[in-house]
């Protein structure tokens, strides 16, 4: 009898947006750390890594990433859409490049041609590589059932798009997913549009979280009267008759108790007699009959 051997299918593990920000806040290079942030948008990592700065269209909080049909698994053109945020991410990197490499033509520059002195685009087996020991040392490894993988972020990215809220048929447009349709009837000014209101302020994984704060008005009007209250007691005349109104309270309470009140009053008379000269008599009298009754 012919040996069965059996067959265990393998799955690309996804990524959720605690992976994520791990992997960018924590043990990433300057590159890894671009080069994640634009997969996370939903780009094969030959897309991402073959894309020329002239491939770009800053809109100022957002910016398009153009891709052509000669360039695309799919063979159409596309359009991508990332945050202000990725973009500062890119030119973090960028910073941090050889003179040699900040010439390139490409958001991910390779090597220097020797023959041209132009860095080409990194490769996607170094840039593969690198992800890859990044991921083992988050502890993301992978198992007989399920593989760690940049494409496993594309999954990730039309998750962050539906859950913020864009349409099905719009997000499988932007991450290439559709069905073959000419470009032209694709509407991307429509699809741009949607893209920006739903999810261009979801989809940045590095600011801290916005809370508004709504205000209370029986808590501001609370807090008033408190700061009224407080301004008053600053007040010699505020301060005695708080005093006073004390007194008047507690005049059942045994009588140490008014007794060592009213020999406080005294003393506070007698600090306010010598900073500000003559006294008011009258209301320390005033606090000790009412002590007495």
């Amino acid at each position: 009898m012919p040996s069965v051997k059996s067959i265990v299918s393998t799955v690309k593990a996804e990524f959720d947006r605690d992976m994520l920000v791990g992997l960018l806040k924590e043990g990433s290079t300057p590159r890894d750390k671009a080069l994640l942030y634009f997969l996370s948008y939903g780009f094969r990592i030959g897309e991402i890594l073959s894309r020329k700065f002239s491939d770009l269209e800053d809109k100022g909080e957002y910016t398009i990433v153009k891709l052509w049909s000669d360039e695309t698994k799919t063979r159409e053109s596309r359009r991508q859409f990332v945050s202000k945020e990725c973009m500062n991410v890119l030119r973090s990197y960028h910073a941090t490049l050889r003179e040699k490499q900040k010439n390139s033509l490409y958001l991910f520059p390779g090597e220097t041609s020797p023959k041209t002195h132009v860095a080409g685009h990194l490769s996607k087996v170094a840039a593969g590589d690198s992800l890859k020991k990044l991921f083992i040392s988050h502890g993301l490894k992978d198992t007989a059932r399920e593989i760690f993988s940049p494409h496993g972020l594309r999954t990730f990215a039309e998750n962050q798009m539906r859950e913020a809220g864009l349409n099905d048929t719009f997000t499988k447009q932007i991450v290439g997913h559709s069905a073959k349709t000419e470009d032209s009837y694709k509407g991307w000014q429509a699809i741009e549009k949607a893209w920006v209101a739903k999810c261009l302020t979801k989809m940045t994984w590095l600011r801290p979280t916005e809370i508004a704060l709504v205000e209370n008005p029986e808590t501001r009007k609370e807090l008033d009267l408190l700061k009224a209250k407080v301004t008053e007691l600053t007040t010699p005349e505020g301060l005695l008759k708080a005093l006073k109104q004390a007194y008047l309270i507690e005049g059942s309470l045994p009588g140490e108790i008014p007794n060592k009140k009213l020999e406080l009053a005294k003393k506070i008379q007698k600090q306010l007699e010598d900073d500000q000269g003559q006294p008011d008599v009258g209301q320390v009298d005033d606090a000790s009959s009412k002590v007495s009754n």
